[in-house]
């Protein structure tokens, strides 16, 4: 292989590298920590750049100057990104903190009803995201403003907006159901059921201390109700469908309270430390999935939107965990959490 496409193939390896190395850095968390894979690629490329410019040295004509300048221009990003030093007060950060929670509250609402007619939304679900919010609101009021941008103050000030929006909207749910016939009564809890069965698939994960045993309460107390409201407009001339989801979910509701109290058991059995290592190593699991996804080609890989939807449950259900237990000491990854639910949440939106 002569030395013009021996170098001409470093470039092409540069420029692959440089593709992956900026796109972890626009796409990263900002406070996520660079794994020792991202490190390599950095490292990586800072060895193909010296290559490049020592074998372009020795080829008349050959001009690497523009690629070797945006490979620097790409190393120098990330070298400023891992140095970046925190310069700002404890109540901005806690603020922005609050703020990136009321987006992610928010788009579980796009997330799970976008799309959706009302009368197949999961008031439980509202329930909880305006209970969130309300929380959220009163947090950020006990909090100094001074210095805060004004894109941010605008997001503070929009928050009482957002929770008699979801006020307004479990009303009209409500409402609209009132206003429906037998049959369509009968459509829109069947679908309303088949979520709540996935919700709950989704909750009880191999492991019964990681279970989000607030989630699992709400998810059953939903999925009663909603059996009774089924039974309550039983009738024969009913698609069969209907039946056999009554059937169904009645079975369910013969083991979802054992399968319950089990996870409630472990969770109370574990001590501290126990805790902290299941969810440390459940948050490493979920955020090295993230940054895989970071670190391949970019559109190398599609994923389906059901499965960042999913992923984004999975994050949610881990932060609600962890927000049951604030007196957990060592435990500081919730931020990342909370950025890789975001930006899940941002893939899911373009898929």
């Amino acid at each position: 292989m002569s030395s013009e496409i021996h170098c001409q193939h470093q470039l092409n390896h540069m420029e692959r590298l440089c593709r992956r190395l900026h796109f972890y850095v626009d796409n990263r968390p900002r406070w996520m920590v660079p794994s020792e894979r991202a490190t390599e690629l950095a490292s990586e490329l800072d060895s193909v750049l010296d290559k490049i410019e020592q074998q372009a040295a020795q080829i008349d004509g050959f001009d690497a100057s523009i690629p070797l300048q945006v490979g620097r221009q790409r190393l120098e990003q990330w070298r400023t990104l891992i140095s970046e030093p925190q310069t700002h007060s404890d109540d901005h950060v806690q603020l922005v903190n609050l703020l990136k929670d009321v987006r992610w509250v928010l788009h579980r609402y796009a997330r799970h009803f976008s799309g959706q007619r009302r009368a197949t939304r999961d008031i439980s679900r509202l329930v909880a995201s305006r209970l969130r919010l309300v929380e959220i609101t009163r947090q950020a009021t006990l909090l100094k403003h001074e210095g805060t941008a004004p894109v941010l103050l605008g997001e503070i000030q929009a928050l009482p907006r957002f929770v008699e929006f979801l006020v307004q909207e479990q009303g009209e749910i409500s409402d609209m159901v009132r206003r429906m016939g037998r049959f369509e009564q009968a459509q829109a809890l069947t679908i309303v059921c088949q979520e709540l069965c996935d919700t709950w698939r989704l909750l009880c994960e191999p492991q019964p201390a990681l279970r989000s045993v607030a989630w699992m309460e709400r998810t059953l107390g939903s999925t009663q109700e909603i059996f009774e409201r089924m039974n309550a407009i039983r009738h024969a001339n009913l698609p069969q469908q209907y039946e056999d989801m009554i059937v169904d979910i009645g079975e369910r509701l013969t083991q979802w309270p054992d399968e319950l109290a089990l996870s409630r058991a472990a969770g109370i059995s574990l001590s501290q430390a126990q805790r902290l290592l299941l969810l440390q190593e459940r948050s490493a699991q979920l955020l090295d999935w993230v940054e895989e996804q970071l670190l391949i080609e970019p559109d190398a890989s599609s994923l389906a939107r059901s499965l960042w939807a999913q992923r984004c449950d999975e994050f949610d259900q881990l932060l609600s965990i962890v927000d049951s237990h604030p007196n957990l000491d060592g435990f500081d990854q919730r931020d990342a959490l909370v950025d890789a639910l975001l930006w899940c949440g941002s893939q899911f939106d373009n898929a």
